[in-house]
Parts: structure tokens; C-alpha cells; sequence
């Protein structure tokens, strides 16, 4: 179940498309808002952030495209890799002056400011810890008691420079499943511990093979806005349809529906989108078996998203 939702902290600004990375699949969602509440530099760290990633992604699709060794595509390459490097630069130059603000807002009387300190810390991931384990060592006994419980929650979402938190399910049920242990919706929580193609215990399998819609749904610890979703599929991959988020009102969204190309296994259906306006911790993966044919295995689905405030929620379940 999603925890209860907290005070929105801020409503993302609209991000334009951008090209897909190779090997994935791209969903426009729905214009987030504008931003509804003041969320100073770590708006401008988030929003660099995202740019930055628009970036990378480009780049990757054109050393992969089938133009990529014309002069027109190493002149594109090497103006978004110029972009990239300013766009570090200033993302570098920038992260302190956020930290120091979301110190200071860690420290303060009010609760939601606390709060929101907390979650913006966690954004920032390992690079505020020096600070906040600075404050937990100096600090009054309040203020070294919040700074643990951010340093923990820092730890915990593990956010990447790209502003990303990569999860594996911490738990997960199917519409139907092979086994009790074996093959059963358990079996995909986790990381991938399935490396080979073939109909292998420790992946999912439905109860019954070509037998029409199944799903597999899968619960995380925290609560992020959804920007990739990567199918691990390990036995006759192919037959996934549709991936869905949960929001926190228990209604479903659909982040991508379509044709799986995926072919061989073990590999993986690999989608991404634009972060919709609201948070998930609960993903769907819907699979039509009558696609292809004998049982459609799932080892494991890994959730990129970018935290949000109502993931302090989430982490505190």
C-alpha cells in the first residue's frame, strides 16, 4: 500500500521530449504544472539535472544511430558533449549553495520545513552528506538527531549525479503465479539473479502458459516520479503490453503501451518518459501470453525515478 500522502513539496515544470535512449521506448505524458510553491535552488538543481539527462540521452542515441560516424553526427555529438560538460560545471558549482540552504531548513522551528529539507537532502543524494554529518556532529541534540535521520535517508534512496533513484521491488503479487515459491510474483523482487535464458525457477511465471492478459505488480520502498521502468525478461520475452504506475489516490497510469520488441532472453524491455505529477511506489506490468508462445518469465523490474517529498513518507513505512 502507498503511504499517505504528505503536503506536496513542489509540482514540476513541464519537461519537453526528448529522444529516447537506444533500446527504449518513449511515452508522453500528461503537462506537469507549474511549480506551486517556492523551491529555490533545488528547483534549478532538478531542473539541470533533467536537462543534463535530456542531453546524455541524445548523445547516446546518436553514437548508436546508424548516422553516426557522418561529420553532421560528430559535429552534433561534440556540441551536446560541450553542453553536458557546462551543464556539470554549473550543477557542480551549484550543489553546495542548495545544500547550505536545506541545512539551514533543517534547523528551522516548523515541521513542513523540516520535512522538506529532509526530502531535498535526499535529492541531492551523497554529495550533501559532508555537511549533514558535519551538522550531526556539531549541532544541538535536535539538530544531530534530524541530521541522522537524513543521512540515513540519503543513504537509502541512493540518488545518482544524474538526480535519479534506481530501485528493485521490495515486494510483489501476480494475477496468477506457477508456484508458491517457484516461479511465483516473489521471485521477481530484487535484483536480476536470473543470468540465463531458459524456464528457470527463480523468475515469474504465470500459472498457466497462453493463457490471455496476465500481471505481475510490484511494490517499492520509496515513492519517486516514474521516469523508466526495465523489464528483466528471461524466457520467451516479447508479450509485455502495458506498464502502469499506482498514484497515491490508488488510481492507474499508463506510462507505456505498445509492442515488447524484445526478442532475446535474458534482456530487458527498457521504456522511459517524461516524470508525470505524481508519485508511485507500485508498478504494473500487464503481459498478454497468448503473444508468444509457452510461459513469458520476469526476473526482475527495476523503477528510475526522481524523489520527491512524499518519499520521506515512503521511507519512514
Amino acid at each position: 500500500m502507498l503511504a499517505p500522502m504528505m503536503v506536496l513539496v513542489v509540482m514540476l515544470s513541464s519537461l519537453l521530449l526528448s529522444p529516447a535512449l537506444p533500446g527504449t521506448h518513449r511515452l508522453r505524458t500528461s503537462p506537469v504544472p507549474e511549480c506551486v510553491a517556492q523551491d529555490g535552488k533545488m528547483g534549478d538543481l532538478r531542473q539541470l539535472r533533467r536537462e543534463r539527462r535530456q542531453k546524455e540521452a541524445q548523445v547516446e542515441a546518436l553514437k548508436k544511430g546508424k548516422d553516426a560516424k557522418t561529420e553532421e553526427s560528430r559535429k552534433k555529438i561534440q556540441a551536446l558533449e560541450a553542453e553536458i560538460a557546462e551543464k556539470g560545471k554549473t550543477i557542480q558549482d551549484l550543489v553546495p549553495k542548495v545544500v547550505q540552504e536545506l541545512i539551514k531548513g533543517l534547523k528551522a522551528d516548523a515541521q513542513e520545513t523540516r520535512d522538506r529539507a529532509v526530502a531535498g537532502l535526499a535529492e541531492v543524494g551523497s554529495a550533501a552528506i559532508p555537511d549533514v554529518e558535519a551538522l550531526a556532529k556539531s549541532g544541538t541534540p535536535d539538530d544531530q538527531a534530524r541530521a541522522q535521520s537524513a543521512i540515513k535517508l540519503i543513504r537509502s534512496l541512493g540518488v545518482d549525479d544524474t538526480g535519479v533513484c534506481k530501485q528493485w521491488a521490495a515486494d510483489a503479487e501476480a494475477s496468477s503465479e506457477y508456484g508458491e515459491d517457484q516461479w511465483s510474483a516473489q521471485q521477481a523482487c530484487g535484483e536480476p539473479d536470473t543470468d540465463e535464458d531458459g524456464d528457470v525457477p527463480t523468475a515469474w511465471a504465470s500459472q498457466d502458459p497462453d493463457g490471455g492478459e496476465e500481471w505481475l505488480e510490484l511494490t517499492y520502498k520509496h515513492a519517486v516520479r516514474p521516469v523508466r521502468v526495465r523489464v528483466h525478461e528471461t524466457f520467451n520475452p516479447g508479450a509485455v503490453v502495458k506498464i502502469e504506475a499506482r498514484d497515491a489516490e490508488k488510481k492507474w497510469h499508463v506510462l507505456w503501451k505498445g509492442k515488447d520488441p524484445t526478442e532475446d532472453s535474458p534482456a530487458y524491455l527498457d521504456v522511459s518518459f517524461d516524470p508525470p505529477n505524481f508519485v508511485t511506489r507500485v508498478i504494473r506490468v500487464t503481459l498478454d501470453t497468448e503473444e508468444v508462445e509457452g510461459w513469458n518469465e520476469i526476473d526482475a523490474v527495476q523503477l528510475l525515478g526522481e524523489p520527491a517529498g512524499e518519499s520521506v513518507a515512503a521511507g519512514k513505512k
